[in-house]
């Protein structure tokens, strides 16, 4: 090499190999005047940076700092002041600290050679403090060791993630995926900045031969590993998009850290086979932890299944997904859309503010639990045909929206177990003609629906679609359904066209109707197993469409004694195979005797097509000098023979049972009497022991 000069005044040699430190390294193309700062560090007039990211590649090297244009320093302005190997030491800056040297080919004349500066091989470059992926990039890799490792503070400095990254002669450069497999030869040329680092990267993965930096990790992938900030406004799609490939790739599951801010996803995220992914939601109610604003500028879905045949083996879990659509037509369709997934996982999700929350298609035996949809604005959940199959909603809330669950197509066996409906304007499920054996079971809803309007309801059954499926359509057992809280309005049963529905177990408040049919609705296509109900206008609109039975009364609202009477008037209807199609029982209030005794007493009847069965309880007291006793209660009309009609028994006088028997005399009034002897020729025994009956009581039976 030439010989060199000092000059005195600043202390700066210029044809020499190694240069005076500078005190910043710039990061990305910059105007070459002004004070300004450069990779964190405050520049001012006279400091020294090394400038090497110039689109124009000439203008690279060592500039002083001025308040107007800035100048080459006096050590790179000359014809013998730099070589390929010139080095120079960078003592500050957030990615740039090290030294740095021109991996150009000789000859280079200053302000015409296009000139590269990469970072030198040094061990102590990059420490744990004030590194990243940016600066481990800019190691130059030609003669690094293999099995070399680099402690990198995460993708951006400040993240402490504390990765270490190792070099491997042996990786194939086609595998680099911009995270966790880095090429560094795929990004010679990069003049962006940290903040576009991660798109770059993503179009890792062309490269021919071996050599890769290998980042040492076991368990989960970050997707912070992959330049991902969840910061509220940087734009997380490309390193989701890259962390989700290499996630599924390595049979890995991606991890989401969660936080204060959001992940801003502006684009489809297609989920391929065996996609896991697990963030940090702390309950289904919350909105805290890991959460996800989906902000797409034209119509899009966020999670899309990968198309073709089914595909089984996801786990989705912990994250709060927020749409950007305002409105039926907004930007944002679905959360997701499941299309051919089976045997599959999602835990622990809230979505809001889409058109729809979730779409399944062609689903079979998947598993939705602690899910939370709420605020769409055509329905939350949406089956859409496919014949999909055995999913099972468990401890699910599905709340606000115009409908709560829609149907198109065909599905089969779809259930909701441990569910909440509510605050839903029009129906709650909507289930077409096509679809069969859906089960609702312990379902609480309230407010649904809280239109106000007479035709809508919780239920609708067999309004839309095109052809009946020849099975059961719905079976709802247990649970507590509460129409709309303003006010009774609408049914909870809507059915039109339908192959059956089975309900029973359940109790009813605040509806018009409970179970409405239309004329569509074939004869005995409802079956019951009995319901409780408080608030209700009408328990069903059309009693030949029914069968089973059911509560015709309802519950008085605070009144402990009418729960007892609940099916004092029970309906058994419609049942085409056993004769016992009128089943009603009551049973009496406590009431005082009339006559010869006065004791309070309680009996019971009941009725069996036209069958009347009367059981009176052993009832005695002091008499009086009367020929009989009459029980407190009449019975009621459907139970009273058509005329007068007398019974044996066996009575009690005088302290003792009768040798001759006594009758129980029931009148075409329903008065139910006890007689001494049925001439009524004599009293019973005053001031004595006297009354009916012995051991369980006495039964009479009469036909109507």
């Amino acid at each position: 090499m030439a010989g060199s000069s000092t000059d005195r005044r600043q202390g700066l040699t210029g044809s020499i190999a190694y240069k005076v430190p500078c005190k910043a390294a710039t990061t990305a193309n910059i105007t070459l005047s002004g004070e300004q700062t450069i990779d964190g560090v405050s520049c001012t007039s006279g400091d020294r940076v090394l400038v090497k990211n110039q689109t124009t590649a000439s203008q690279n090297g060592i500039y002083d700092v001025s308040t107007s244009t800035w100048t080459r320093s006096k050590d790179w302005n000359g014809s013998l002041d730099i070589k390929q190997g010139t080095a120079v030491r960078v003592t500050n800056g957030t990615e740039n600290q090290g030294v740095w040297y021109v991996t150009t080919a000789n000859d280079i004349t200053i302000g015409t050679t296009n000139v590269s500066i990469a970072r030198a091989y040094d061990a102590n470059l990059i420490t744990a403090s004030a590194a990243s992926v940016y600066a481990l990039i800019t190691i130059d890799s030609s003669n690094v060791d293999d099995g070399y490792t680099v402690s990198v503070e995460g993708f951006y400095a400040g993240d402490n993630l504390g990765m270490t990254y190792s070099w491997n002669s042996s990786a194939n450069k086609n595998t680099a995926n911009g995270g966790t497999i880095i090429d560094p030869d795929n990004i010679g040329g990069f003049l962006g900045t940290t903040a576009t680092l991660s798109a770059y990267l993503a179009a890792q993965g062309g490269g021919t031969g071996s050599g890769c930096w290998v980042l040492n990790y076991s368990g989960d992938i970050n997707v912070k590993w992959f330049g991902a900030k969840g910061d509220d406004s940087t734009d997380d799609t490309t390193p989701l998009t890259s962390a989700l490939a290499a996630a599924v790739a390595a049979r890995r599951t991606l991890y989401m850290p969660g936080g204060t801010t959001a992940y801003v996803i502006t684009d489809q995220i297609t989920i391929a086979q065996h996609t896991n992914i697990r963030g940090d939601h702390w309950h289904m109610g919350s909105t805290g932890g890991t959460r996800i604003n989906f902000t797409p500028s034209s119509a899009k879905s966020l999670f899309v299944a990968a198309s073709g045949a089914l595909k089984d083996g996801y786990s989705i879990e912990g994250l709060v997904i927020v749409g950007n659509s305002a409105s039926a037509a907004g930007n944002s369709i679905y959360a997701f859309d499941i299309d051919n997934i089976i045997k599959s996982r999602f835990s622990n999700i809230r979505i809001y503010n889409f058109r729809t929350g979730i779409r399944c298609f062609a689903t079979i035996m998947n598993r939705f639990e602690f899910v939370h949809v709420n605020d769409c604005h055509i329905q939350n959940i949406l089956y859409d045909g496919g014949i999909a199959t055995t999913d099972v909603w468990d401890t699910c809330y599905i709340i606000n929206g115009p409908i709560g669950i829609q149907t198109n197509g065909a599905s089969v066996g779809i259930r909701f177990v441990n569910c909440i409906i509510e605050s839903i304007t029009t129906y709650g499920v909507n289930l077409v003609k096509e679809v069969y054996g859906w089960q609702f079971v312990n379902t609480y809803s309230e407010d649904v629906p809280n239109s106000g309007t007479a035709t809508d309801a919780m239920f609708r059954v067999g309004y839309d679609g095109t052809t009946l499926a020849g099975e059961i359509q719905l079976i709802v057992s247990g649970g507590y359904f509460g129409g709309r809280n303003a006010g009774a309005s609408g049914s909870l049963f809507d059915i039109d066209y339908t192959d059956g529905v089975i309900l029973g177990g359940f109790h009813v408040t605040r509806y018009t109707n409970v179970v409405k049919t239309s004329s569509n609705t074939q004869t005995t296509q409802v079956i019951t197993k009995g319901w409780t109900s408080v608030t209700v206008t009408n328990q069903v609109t059309d009693v030949t469409k029914i069968t089973g039975y059911y509560g015709k009364d309802t519950l008085t609202s605070g009144s402990r004694n009418r729960q007892n009477a609940i099916f004092s008037e029970v309906a058994f209807l419609n049942s085409p195979t056993t004769p016992l199609n009128d089943y009603r029982e009551y049973t009496s209030t406590s009431a005082a005797c009339t006559g010869a005794i006065t004791t309070a007493a309680i009996w019971k009847v009941t009725k069996i097509g036209n069958q009347v069965t009367l059981t009176l309880p052993n009832v005695t007291g002091t008499a009086s000098a009367a020929a009989y006793f009459e029980f407190g209660e009449a019975l009621g009309a459907a139970y009273r023979p058509s005329a007068a009609i007398a019974f044996p028994c066996l009575v009690r006088d005088n302290g003792a049972h009768q040798a001759a028997a006594g009758y129980v005399y029931v009148t075409a009034a329903g008065a139910i009497r006890v007689y001494k002897d049925l001439a009524s020729s004599s009293n019973f025994t005053a001031a004595t022991d006297a009354g009916l009956g012995q051991g369980a009581g006495t039964s009479v039976s009469w036909t109507i």
